[in-house]
């Protein structure tokens, strides 16, 4: 007779068991607004040949339209447009004398995955337009999914930029408020799975279900120790983290493949449609009218006519941001679904990502140092790393610029976790196969993290000035006693002799970075016919500033950076969100000036850290720097790495938040470890209780400015849900 579930088995039943109450009941009961659209159009008298838009949904770059051609004796012509791909159109109509109907519009962009299923019983490409109830158009057509905010009536904001007629409709729309149902019980599964797919409470289950699963592997092994309170604190934070990300990048709406929630142009579906295609250049030509100027670079003359932020080079668009996380993401996902992957959602994966690995690597390097460091100190640096860095800003603000930013705050977070991971187990420890000295035996971890740092490299190549500090950690890693300070007992690395061995495992570990190196310079050779030409100079946005390139990079722009990455403050007002980033005015010596967003310190926003390093450094000379076994060694290492990055960035005429995550994972990890030496001699409760509080504030701090993240923050992508959450507060 079996015996009872065990309790880890039992938790995840009930845990199963509860998610889906909660989305059948939410499924039922909850009230769903039909998508098709009815209205009362007057279409306005037009020269025969002229076309306006009637519905647009989706990005600039390939939207669908349904559109209205205007013919001779006063008829007009419904037409379906997938960009790129075409579509029906109907037999010349002929109007009213007032030129008035009643237009039915069933779209499928107007749904979200499943949710068509949910609602009818129509395939999801299925489009259906009738004038005065008599069908038009019906049929299958070629559609591309859309968010709600991407769906216009009578409004094609994208096409002055595409050179292709009238931007608006020019008569009246008239729109009847939709109708709300309920879901019928035959379509429950359809709303079930619509539910499932885009509630909060899914995210929620399924990070449960992994840490148990983990936890429950780990108490197998060890009934006695499991994942052990420090992981199990860790995870807890990490799986709020998560859902914050996932809560701001979404800014409270459902994801879903194919769509995008901002104004910006999908830069990386378009690279990676090129890419589908076996090309580098886009598969978006310039405009005719774009290539006849007297000077295509000329910002003046290319306004309203230029892809935003693309290089023109050899009359073929490209862009200039990284391609690894196109490759490794949004190529993967175009090949298995045939959608794209949002920015939005992008962004929020490679940072969340970003977030569980430091907090993992957090935990490594706690676990060897500091076994014994107190709880409230690892949870107050795991807050600190989870909320309080400006990190989380990036989801804030999902656009192709915030991408290439996250996906190497994820690779830094992999190169640390194997960091940690490859000293916990002794660093390049000395093996014996067949009596036979190895090389590369133990090497796993290592060459991990230096894939890690290498492709952080590749999605940023300022990270590149990293290298002299992460030459030190590859030297330190191969020295004598590398691993840690655990006393005699403590792993130790006998690879001190002979010398050529450490220089080739060495060797090794830079093996990624010229890899990358090489591969960056292979395609810019490609692109533009220079290794190291990244196409800067054949921008779209001004002869003044592509002059100026040699000056953007200055060191007299040094000190005004420096002001404002170390301690710039934030702005506080009277009203929600109570704090916001703050965006001084800094005069940098350069002709000109790429420009200078919020921003608030490492000071301000990791004030734990920050303090930690500074006594450290206070108390420098009596540091054993040259001692690989100690975390003194380490942390000289993360700062010269770390203070590298931060360097390059100084001198750019510019600032940002979302330029902070190149260089704050080596200083936050650099900062936690000073931090952890002087906690853990701490006995008194109410200084821990004032650093938990000061940590405390400057998470909720920086979650309040991710809410606010300027023209794309929660004020414009979801005014609704900021209005209830700023009514929680006085």
């Amino acid at each position: 007779m079996a015996g009872p579930l065990p309790p880890v088995l039992r938790r995840l039943a009930a845990c199963a068991l509860a998610v889906c109450t909660f989305a059948v009941a939410r499924a039922l009961l909850r009230p769903v607004p039909e998508r098709a659209i009815d209205c009362v159009v007057t279409f306005p008298l037009r020269e025969p040949g002229t076309v306006e838009p009637l519905l647009v949904a989706g990005q600039a770059h390939a939207p669908d339209r349904l559109e209205v051609r205007y013919l001779a004796g006063g008829r007009i012509q419904i037409s379906w447009d997938c960009y790129g791909l075409g579509g029906p159109s109907s037999a010349p109509l002929d109007l009213p004398a007032d030129r008035k109907v009643a237009l039915g519009i069933d779209a499928p962009s107007l749904y979200g995955r499943f949710e068509r299923r949910m609602l009818e019983d129509r395939p999801e490409d299925f489009l259906a337009v009738t004038v005065n109830g008599k069908p038009v158009l019906e049929g299958r057509v070629a559609f591309r999914r859309s968010s709600s905010r991407d769906r216009h009536l009578g409004d094609d904001p994208a096409l002055g930029l595409r050179d292709e007629g009238s931007e608006r409709f020019g008569g009246s729309l008239e729109v009847s408020p939709a109708v709300r149902r309920r879901v019928a019980l035959r379509r429950l599964p359809w709303a079930l799975a619509w539910t499932l797919t885009n509630s909060a409470g899914t995210w929620l289950a399924l990070g449960w279900v992994l840490f148990a699963a983990a936890d429950w592997r780990a108490a197998r092994r060890n009934p006695n120790a499991a994942l052990g309170p420090d992981a199990r604190l860790l995870s807890g934070i990490g799986l709020a983290a998560v859902l914050a990300t996932f809560l701001i990048g979404s800014a409270g709406q459902p994801f879903d493949l194919g769509e995008n929630l901002n104004v910006y142009p999908e830069g990386y579906a378009m690279m990676t449609h090129a890419f589908a295609h076996g090309q580098l250049s886009l598969l978006q030509k310039p405009s005719p009218a774009l290539l006849a100027l007297p000077d295509p670079y000329d910002a003046r003359q290319n306004e309203g006519l230029r892809l935003h932020d693309a290089i023109l080079y050899h009359d073929k668009y490209y862009f200039y941001y990284s391609p690894v996380p196109a490759v490794l993401m949004n190529l993967p996902v175009l090949w298995l679904t045939g959608t794209d992957v949002p920015q939005a959602l992008a962004v929020t994966l490679w940072t969340a990502a970003g977030t569980v690995l430091m907090l993992a690597a957090l935990l490594g390097f706690k676990r060897l140092w500091h076994p014994n460091l107190p709880l409230w100190a690892l949870g107050a640096l795991g807050l600190s790393i989870a909320f309080a860095a400006p990190v989380i800003y990036l989801v804030g603000r999902p656009t192709m610029y915030e991408q290439p930013v996250a996906a190497a705050y994820a690779f830094l977070g992999l190169g640390l976790f194997a960091l940690a991971k490859a000293l916990s187990e002794g660093g390049a420890r000395r093996a014996e196969i067949g009596g036979r000295k190895s090389v590369f035996r133990g090497m796993t971890w290592p060459v991990i993290s230096a894939c890690g740092f290498a492709l952080a490299a590749a999605c940023r190549p300022n990270i590149a000035m990293a290298c002299p500090g992460l030459g030190l950690m590859w030297l330190i890693l191969a020295a004598p006693e590398a691993g840690g300070s655990r006393g005699a007992s403590g792993p130790r690395s006998d690879l001190g002799r002979p010398t050529s061995r450490i220089f080739l495992r060495v060797f090794l570990l830079c093996l990624p970075f010229l890899a990358v190196g090489a591969g960056l310079g292979y395609l810019n050779w490609k692109r533009f016919g220079a290794p190291l030409d990244f196409g800067w100079r054949w921008q779209l946005w001004g002869r003044a500033q592509l002059a100026s390139q040699a000056t953007n990079f200055s060191v007299r722009n040094i000190p005004p950076n420096a002001q404002q990455y170390l301690y710039g403050p934030p702005k506080f007002s009277a009203a929600f969100p109570y704090v916001e980033a703050n965006a001084r005015k800094v005069y940098f010596r350069s002709p000109y000036t790429i420009g200078a967003e919020p921003l608030v310190g490492i000071a301000w926003a990791l004030p734990l850290e920050t303090f930690a390093l500074l006594a450290w450094a206070a108390g420098l000379r009596g540091r054993r720097l040259a001692d690989p076994g100690c975390a003194d060694a380490w942390i000289g290492a993360l700062l010269v790495a770390g203070g590298g990055v931060l360097l390059f960035n100084m001198m750019y005429s510019a600032f940002a938040m979302r330029y902070m995550p190149d260089f704050l994972p080596f200083l936050e990890i650099a900062g936690a470890l000073a931090f952890m030496d002087w906690a853990g001699r701490l006995r008194r409760p109410a200084p821990a209780s004032a650093l938990v509080a000061i940590v405390v504030v400057a998470a909720l701090a920086a979650l309040a400015m991710s809410l606010d993240t300027g023209y794309l923050g929660f004020s414009w992508r979801n005014p609704e849900l900021r209005a209830h959450i700023a009514a929680c507060f006085p």
